[in-house]
């Protein structure tokens, strides 16, 4: 009987396309099938060899005492004449014996470091397109009040101090875009910090006071003092500063926008920003947040800032949703995660 089980085994490795063997209770290696001998490992007839000594690499890898006798899988890294290689070892029980499979996994692995690289790329490109699109409104900014400064018609104090605000606020955009570029080459090590979900919103409707769509649109804001969220303020400014930028220029400069904060579930922040244009088109909806994707005349606009406000949104954890609004205007949703000390200060 355990010839015929030891049989059964021998033949199910054999016709394996992967290399595979067959070890005893006691670690030693009874048979190779074709695809393993056809890596450079004999057997003679009758031969066994422990599976400590014919394959070190793998039983150092399996984790288990007697490592083969326990089923299971693990990666292992080897260094061959070729470079290395990566490989995926299977145990499992059959009967007395045990099956150990070797599924190399290198070629697997080279294409997933391509895929990885591609998808650097592309988020390479995107942020450079993202730069450059926010990068031109501080500058616009800037140019326009030095414009304006060196006039030589006579400027009052007022506008100097203004325009001089102006420039330091635009010159600081610019100092934190500059330093999200630096920041793609390596990890992140800005630490998160609580911040007001409200102040964010009031600071980027400041911002949008010094646009010239934005000096005469209407805000309305209801505030929740308990919206509190873990993250980068500056970000979540960035967010609401396109958000209302969007809306002034659908505006033409004239209606309001409204921002509603809420805690809801427990455990979220919602911001509700809506404002009373002409709304966005039902079928764009699905649409919106696509780079490049815009309904702007060309030349006004090359789509990318619905994009950042949603890598930005989900950089944080949370989601931003276009609705339609029945009262008429667009509606964007934002859901963000509540601060876990702020949670638990909820009554």
């Amino acid at each position: 009987m355990a010839n015929a089980v030891l049989n059964s085994l021998e033949s199910f490795i054999d016709v394996l396309p992967w290399p595979a063997a067959v070890v005893a209770d006691s670690g030693q290696v009874t048979h190779l099938n074709p695809a393993m001998e056809a890596q450079g490992l004999r057997l003679a007839p009758r031969q066994t060899r422990h599976v400590r000594s014919l394959f070190p690499e793998y039983s150092a890898a399996l984790q288990s005492d007697p490592p083969w006798l326990t089923p299971g899988q693990v990666s292992v890294e080897r260094q061959s004449a070729s470079g290395p290689v990566h490989e995926r070892i299977h145990t499992f029980r059959h009967g007395s014996q045990s099956g150990m499979i070797v599924c190399d996994e290198t070629r697997w692995r080279e294409l997933e470091v391509g895929y990885a690289q591609n998808a650097r790329l592309a988020s390479l490109g995107f942020l450079l397109a993202s730069v450059s699109h926010e990068v031109n409104n501080p500058l616009s900014a800037i140019s326009s009040m030095v414009q304006i400064i060196q006039s030589k018609r006579g400027v009052s104090s007022e506008v100097r101090q203004k325009g001089t605000s102006l420039i330091a606020e635009n010159t600081r955009r610019l100092l934190l875009i500059t330093r999200k570029l630096t920041s793609f080459a390596r990890v992140d090590d800005t630490v998160r910090t609580r911040f007001s979900m409200d102040t964010a919103v009031d600071e980027a409707f400041l911002q949008l006071r010094y646009d010239s769509m934005g000096e005469t649109v209407g805000f309305e804001h209801q505030r929740e003092p308990k919206a509190i969220v873990l993250g980068y303020q500056d970000q979540a400014q960035q967010i609401f500063f396109n958000l209302f930028l969007n809306a002034a220029q659908a505006l033409k400069g004239r209606g309001t926008i409204s921002v509603i904060t809420e805690c809801v579930a427990l455990a979220e922040v919602s911001v509700t920003v809506s404002d009373t244009g002409p709304g966005i088109p039902e079928p764009y909806l699905t649409r919106i947040f696509e780079p490049f994707f815009t309904t702007k005349p060309s030349g006004d606009g090359i789509g990318l800032g619905l994009a950042i406000c949603n890598e930005i949104v989900h950089e944080h954890g949370g989601s931003i949703a276009a609705k339609s609004n029945p009262a008429g205007g667009a509606l964007f949703q934002l859901r963000f995660p509540l601060a876990v000390d702020a949670r638990r200060a909820k009554p």
